[in-house]
């Protein structure tokens, strides 16, 4: 009786998910999701007023105000090494010098570091929106396509844009690798790629995720070579040629203002330090979507592409275990959720479109279920939900 029940409440859902369409579906999907996610993870806004000019200043960290003041000398002169001392945030002023892409649009449109960080908070939105067209584009399934943005919206992923209240712009770096895998014409890929890389170091890491979304897709796939379909795709070659040039500017850069670009924070005491709450801030990133990620590997496995199923999992896992020595464990898990719709791709191949609904729609009922955390440093931060919070206030 329990699981007709469960089977019948998954057939309604799907019959409404059935009404998706590209663009108006997409956009009344994300901001549906994003206001139910909100409802479960609300950002501190109470304690940021100030930065949106709302307020009077507001204590913060010492981090935090040191962390804004880096932005905002960058927003003045993006191409001028800051002024603030190492000793206010460690390694990070070193690392923040290469992490211009914001910086370089506030300087151009003359905002400051709160219309940038509203800026994000929108683009959250937009990126919940393309979440959207990715699986559609992944799975050619319009449920598939409505349900994935509700999971991603209680998971960090979704949710960088409206947390980030440092701010670090993890959210617009996710925003522009999701660009890159969405447009097909190598500019917008090019570009893409090139934002996310000088937003933040990680997205030269998991560049090889979106080449393979690349090499994937059904037009390469149809060529009997992998690599001859991996040379003739113009949009994996913009995706190649995005990471070198930004590789090659940062190295040019780095000699110029004397920075070293090196991280003396990665380091193996970091992961002993974390334990056990390692593995909870690792899992928070993507939540249930390791475990699609990890069946679409699988499916690429079964659907003949061991060698290449079996690599790109290889490197996923040296990816995550690169996590698990810095400080800041969920948001860097958090950026390899390209991987996920490599794996509803693969996944698409090899199970019936029905096999791929429930498959989806039990992932994001576990993600809204599961409590969202963010792992950093040493401590482990629950996100303040609007329902307690709205009833707090009242009393």
């Amino acid at each position: 009786m329990i699981l007709n029940l469960v089977r019948r409440t998954g057939e309604a859902i799907f019959l409404k998910c059935g009404a998706w369409t590209p663009i108006r579906g997409s956009l009344l999907v994300a901001v549906l999701s994003t206001l139910v996610g909100l409802c479960f993870n609300f950002p501190s806004y109470q304690l940021n007023l100030d930065v949106f000019g709302l307020s009077k200043p507001q204590r913060h960290s010492r981090w935090h105000l040191a962390i804004r003041q880096v932005i905002s000398e960058q927003i003045t002169h993006p191409l001028t090494p800051t002024s603030v001392a190492r000793e206010e945030t460690g390694d990070h002023t070193e690392k923040m010098t290469f992490r211009l892409s914001m910086p370089i649009i506030g300087h151009a449109m003359r905002w400051d570091l709160g219309k940038l960080m509203l800026l994000q908070q929108l683009c959250g939105v937009y990126f919940l929106g393309m979440v959207s067209f990715l699986a559609y584009s992944a799975t050619r399934d319009k449920v598939c396509a409505a349900l994935l943005p509700f999971g991603f919206a209680f998971c960090y992923a979704g949710q960088a844009c409206f947390l980030d209240m440092f701010p670090l712009f993890d959210g617009m770096a996710y925003v522009a690798l999701a660009s890159a895998m969405l447009f097909r014409n190598p500019l917008p890929v090019f570009l893409g790629v090139t934002f996310a890389c000088w937003t933040d170091e990680r997205a030269i890491l998991v560049s090889p995720l979106v080449l393979l979304w690349w090499a994937l897709q059904r037009g390469a796939a149809a060529e009997r070579s992998f690599w001859r379909g991996l040379f003739r795709n113009s949009s994996a070659w913009a995706v190649a040629a995005a990471v070198t040039v930004c590789g090659v500017c940062r190295f040019l850069l780095s000699h110029h203002w004397l920075v070293n670009q090196s991280h003396s924070d990665i380091s193996l005491v970091v992961a002993r330090l974390q334990w056990p709450a390692l593995l909870v801030g690792l899992a928070s990133g993507l939540e249930w979507f390791w475990v699609v990620t990890v069946l679409g590997f699988l499916a690429g496995i079964l659907a003949g592409r061991a060698w290449l199923a079996g690599l790109t999992m290889c490197f996923l896992l040296c990816y995550v275990g690169a996590c698990s020595t810095v400080f800041d464990t969920t948001r860097s898990a958090a950026y390899a959720f390209p991987a996920v719709f490599v794996a509803l791709l693969w996944l698409s191949n090899t199970e019936r479109s029905e096999t791929l609904r429930w498959l989806v729609l039990c992932a994001c009922v576990l993600c809204i279920l599961t409590p969202s955390v963010h792992l950093r440093g040493t401590s482990v931060d629950w996100v303040s939900p609007l329902f307690p919070m709205a009833f707090k206030w009242l009393l």
